[in-house]
């Protein structure tokens, strides 16, 4: 037996039928009490440097861990992570190891530009990165 959904919502004693002249936009109106530009830029702020906290936190916690430390270094803790270090390690060497390396992505660009500038080692960089 074969039911007709869209025949039961018509016949359905809820169902409202909203044409092109009484579409139901309220979604779409914004709300009286908005927040203020500078109340909106400061809660970014805000979030933001609270994300860098958590991440120097996590740095230091990781640190006192014998196996999140390799060569003396704190090791990165994405897999992003590698990707975006591989694509900075051939820039800086000016080679290509794999086909899918990527040098041309931002990330791994400015780690390349923050390791030509600054005196830290490529680990460092990539693990505050």
């Amino acid at each position: 037996m074969y039911f007709d959904i869209i025949g039961t919502l018509k016949n359905h004693p809820n169902y409202r039928q909203l044409d092109n002249n009484h579409m139901n936009t309220s979604f779409l109106e914004l709300d009286k009490n908005q927040i203020n530009i500078k109340m909106l830029l400061l809660l970014i702020l805000v979030a933001y440097l609270f994300s860098c906290f958590m991440r120097v936190a996590w740095i230091q916690e990781s640190a006192k861990n014998p196996q999140f430390i390799w060569n003396n270094e704190v090791m990165i803790n994405t897999n992003d992570g590698y990707y975006y270090a591989q694509g900075a390690k051939d820039i800086l060497n000016n080679s290509k190891l794999y086909y899918s390396s990527p040098t041309a992505n931002s990330a791994s660009q400015l780690t390349a530009l923050f390791k030509k500038i600054l005196p830290f080692s490529l680990d460092t960089i990539i693990l505050y990165m």
